[in-house]
């Protein structure tokens, strides 16, 4: 089994059922969990989307009318059906679909879910350790990085390691820009492999973190990017990735993850 196919079982497996995780139905792709980093942080991920879809869409009030609307609607429109389809008599299982009202309440739903979630994310009070991430004057480089970020892969890293010294060598002997200082919330995890880019003839350095998110350290020196960074410490959003941005003395530090997971008071 390969990493799309044990993906597309561990879909099924529900937040918070045990009952999923003994379907011997995904037991191999369980399995696969123990032996990829890599799926398994994909599938934490899908996990906090998941449980999270599944609070917003319980909080939504549903009308008391809802079903009632539904059902004379589909008594309309059976009312309206014509017989041309001669020697044709769907089931209940095969009809159900070709109704639109069924397509419009399930559309309805969604759509109140999803903007749900997104008024709720953009209303929520920020937390202390959660600084609000603005979007005003981004600096060019981290449009940059959002799309090297969103295209990573396990092929893509030049070097793969669980242990930081392994990376930050690698990256010394190759003179790539590397962190003379790692946040303290990211020593304690695991790594998952490094890569370099090269961005209008400036190399950065990128190092990947794990910790059921994955967490990307980017380092660049200060007198190769010629480019307005703030003075002091700034969060950004660029396309639902956040990013902390910061210099020590002669390096810049940019410290990037899924935006939903943005909390950079205790790395820093």
């Amino acid at each position: 089994m390969n990493r799309e196919e044990a993906q597309h079982l561990l879909q099924l497996c529900r937040p918070d059922c045990p009952d999923d995780r003994e379907d011997p139905a995904i037991a191999e792709a369980l399995a696969l969990l123990e032996e990829d980093a890599e799926l398994r942080v994909w599938f934490e991920a899908q996990q906090d989307f998941d449980r999270t879809f599944a609070g917003e869409l319980s909080r939504i009030d549903v009308p008391d009318d809802l079903q009632g609307s539904i059902l004379a609607g589909l008594q309309a429109h059976a009312c309206q059906e014509t017989t041309d389809e001669e020697n044709f008599a769907p089931t209940a299982q095969q009809a159900w679909w070709r109704n639109p009202w069924v397509g419009i309440a399930a559309t309805l739903a969604i759509l109140l879910t999803l903007s749900t979630i997104q008024l709720n994310r953009q209303s929520a009070p920020q937390a202390a350790d959660h600084p609000q991430v603005v979007a005003a004057a981004v600096p060019r480089v981290l449009e940059f990085l959002a799309d090297r970020i969103d295209a990573i892969s396990p092929a893509a890293m030049e070097l793969r390691a669980p242990e930081l010294n392994e990376l930050t060598t690698y990256l010394s002997n190759h003179a790539s820009p590397t962190p003379r200082h790692i946040p303290s919330g990211l020593q304690s995890m695991g790594t998952l492999g490094c890569v370099t880019y090269d961005y209008d003839g400036v190399k950065l350095s990128m190092i990947c973190f794990k910790n059921g998110a994955v967490y990307h350290l980017i380092t660049v020196q200060r007198s190769d990017l010629k480019e307005e960074f703030p003075a002091s410490p700034e969060n950004f959003e660029v396309r639902n990735h956040a990013f902390r941005v910061w210099q020590e003395d002669d390096q810049i530090y940019i410290l990037s993850t899924k935006a939903a997971e943005g909390c950079f008071k205790r790395f820093i």
